[in-house]
């Protein structure tokens, strides 16, 4: 029996971000100072992105709400009202089970919905992966935007920490814990060879490159460009299989799943491509990978743990702090080619500095778990802007003290 724990309600709305979050919702399901509560969204929900709320039930989680919010498509006027749909939707869920506190993670938009929701009701919010950038995409001022919503932050990088500090919060609520997904390369059982074919119906090992784009949305992105440029550049190396993995929900994402699910049709000795792989699949399939290639935060933050190069194509994640083994390059078939080719080079080389990873940290789940503990969330509203002292020994980089 829980004496007097905290509810906690944690938001997800795609399967790569419920990836990253599902063992430190696992750890606070099974902590006696807390109740979870689940509410799930987005994507999860939507037919064509693989209903994944399903998964999130064979994980033997309680889903607590289900909010509608996508509309049968992706441009720009339908994400728009998809927002507006999910706060009418969230307005209700918040009202019912009223949580002490909201857990969320990231920079998506169906985030924005809540927290807007939150902020009315007075309900505190502990957001994971503030202060980051990614200038090609407008989730970076979604982020930012959350951020300023947000009472608790849970950074991935010390840079970060002092950015999420420089927009005026206060340095006792604004923590370094590393990145959960890094955490997970390290932490989730690995698949083998004929684990993999049982699950996917086929052996994901013997790829070469594994390959995400998402549209950019910035204002100088051009998703279609992207595409086609690399594709092109693929097609200079006929001697590697591709691993093709599906785009998120942002307008466009469904013209670049249909022109990559083309490719692999007719590229289909070389290519495969799968909407979703699931935590355990894609970690497991990424480790096995000579190079990740597109515009995938995960080729950022995780791929350096396993010393796997990433060819970081366009501006997408533009910004972002990296390992030496990202390879930044132009949304142009010679870039992309020339990035290629260095990645090859260097994962045959495997020289340890390439992959020292900014985002690592030990006990990330349990930093984030051990802070929700110690905090009085009644305390936390109303919030105040924190002028900052830069003499303060608060702002010097280090962990801080849980």
């Amino acid at each position: 029996m829980k004496k007097n724990p905290k509810t906690i309600l944690a938001v997800t709305g795609s399967r790569a971000e419920y990836g990253i979050m599902s063992r430190l919702l696992k750890k606070i399901d099974g902590d006696d100072r807390f109740i979870l509560k689940l509410a799930v969204t987005g994507t999860h929900l939507s037919n064509e992105h693989g209903f994944t709320v399903d998964e999130i039930y064979q994980d033997g989680f309680e889903v607590a709400a289900e909010v509608e919010m996508l509309l049968s498509n992706d441009s720009c006027c339908g994400a728009a009202k998809s927002v507006g749909l999910a706060m009418i939707g969230f307005a209700d869920t918040l009202k019912a089970i009223s949580p002490d506190i909201i857990v969320i993670l990231g920079d998506r938009m169906e985030l924005m919905a809540v927290t807007t929701a939150a902020v009315i009701y007075g309900i505190p919010i502990a957001h994971i992966h503030g202060g980051e950038t990614t200038e090609g995409a407008f989730d970076e001022l979604f982020r930012h935007a959350i951020t300023k919503m947000s009472q608790v932050h849970f950074a991935s990088t010390d840079i970060y920490r002092k950015r999420i500090l420089q927009m005026g919060e206060r340095p006792e609520n604004v923590f370094n814990v590393g990145a959960l997904g890094v955490e997970n390369t390290l932490a989730v059982p690995i698949l083998g060879s004929r684990q993999l074919e049982a699950r996917f119906g086929r052996d994901l090992t013997v790829f070469d490159f594994l390959v995400t784009l998402h549209p950019e949305t910035g204002s100088s992105g051009n998703s279609d460009a992207l595409v086609a440029e690399t594709l092109a550049a693929l097609g200079e190396f006929p001697e590697h299989r591709i691993l093709f993995t599906g785009a998120n929900s942002d307008p466009g994402g469904s013209r670049i799943n249909a022109a990559l699910r083309e490719y692999a049709v007719t590229e289909d000795d070389r290519c495969a491509f799968y909407q979703h792989l699931g935590l355990q699949g894609y970690l497991s399939v990424l480790k096995n990978m000579t190079a990740v290639l597109g515009n995938s935060s995960s080729g950022i933050i995780e791929a350096p743990s396993f010393k796997i190069p990433t060819v970081n194509i366009g501006f997408r994640q533009k910004g972002r702090e990296r390992a030496a083994s990202i390879i930044d390059c132009l949304v142009q078939r010679d870039a992309i080619i020339a990035g290629i080719q260095k990645a090859i080079d260097m994962r045959s080389k495997a020289k340890g500095h390439h992959f020292v990873n900014p985002y690592e940290h030990a006990g990330t789940a349990d930093a984030i778990i051990e802070a929700l503990a110690s905090l009085d969330f009644r305390t936390l509203s109303p919030k105040r802007f924190y002028d900052f002292d830069f003499t303060d020994t608060t702002w010097t980089s280090k962990r801080s003290q849980l």
